[in-house]
């Protein structure tokens, strides 16, 4: 028996597998994937070295633990599908499917053994290990015992996970998940923006670098940092209050977290909504 399957053999499965094998010192051979479509299914193996099934029930027979790596919309259907094979509550089920509760996940395969793990957006940006905060929460009636066991794997596999209440799962998604994107792409519009020769990878490298010292080696605040720039009066200053001024800094991000956060609640189950 497999020691993990996946259902679902796309992009963020692919990353997932990749780095339970590359990090978490999984073997190819105790994981197996699922997936419908055979070329899909072979793209996954090539890139992995992990064996693809074409068929759920057949993947959850042969798996101890089982992700569910499917779209939020697909979650319920994918469930059900399998859902006698959780009846013993042996198997434990674990969904990336981003917006789905922990409750639904249980009534749909009658069993509590269910967490969600939501991996980092920027395993989308490196191939490195702990590209960023992934988030975890489980069933109120999943064994403890279970879910830390499963906390731990993705931790060594991946890295840093942060357990969070359910509750508030869907402001971390947006914190930890959505919001790199979006200050990527205003790096990206500003870069853009000074109008130079191609040399932007060396730019984008120089700023996320400084970044990266100031706010986490060095565990600056961004406040602080702005403010040590910007000195009054300054060509800084300027640009700041434009933006300031004119967008709103503040209010697009609360449109923007609002706007995602309607989003999110958009993709889960109905019932839950």
């Amino acid at each position: 028996m497999a020691r993990i399957g996946l259902i679902g053999a796309g992009q963020m499965a692919a990353e997932i597998c990749v780095r339970l094998i590359r990090y978490g010192g999984i073997s190819p051979d105790e994981i197996l994937a699922s997936h419908h479509d055979p070329i899909k299914a072979r793209s996954f193996r090539r890139r992995t070295h992990v064996r693809v099934l074409l068929d759920n029930r057949d993947l959850v027979e042969n798996s101890r633990v089982v992700l569910l790596c499917v779209r939020p919309q697909q979650a319920k259907d994918a469930s059900k599908q399998v859902a006698v094979l959780f009846a013993d509550r042996r198997r434990s089920l674990v969904s990336i499917a981003a917006g789905v509760r922990t409750s639904s996940l249980a009534r749909w395969i009658a069993s509590p053994q269910v967490a969600h793990f939501h991996p980092s957006s920027l395993l989308m940006a490196t191939d490195a290990y702990n590209p960023g905060p992934s988030l975890w929460t489980t069933h109120p009636k999943m064994a403890h015992a279970t879910g830390s066991r499963l906390r731990k794997l993705f931790e060594k596999s991946i890295g840093e996970v942060w357990a969070v209440p359910e509750i508030q799962l869907p402001k971390y998604i947006f914190l930890a998940g959505n919001a790199p994107a979006l200050v990527l792409r205003v790096i990206d519009a500003f870069v853009k923006a000074a109008d130079l020769e191609p040399k932007d990878r060396q730019v984008y490298h120089a700023i996320v670098s400084a970044l990266y010292h100031g706010v986490v080696l060095e565990k600056r605040s961004p406040s602080d940092i702005v403010s040590n720039i910007a000195t009054k009066g300054g060509v800084t200053q300027a640009g700041l209050d434009v933006l300031e001024q004119r967008w709103h800094i503040d209010a697009i991000a609360r449109e923007t977290r609002d706007a995602c956060l309607k989003r999110l609640l958009g993709l889960a189950d109905p019932e839950q909504r």
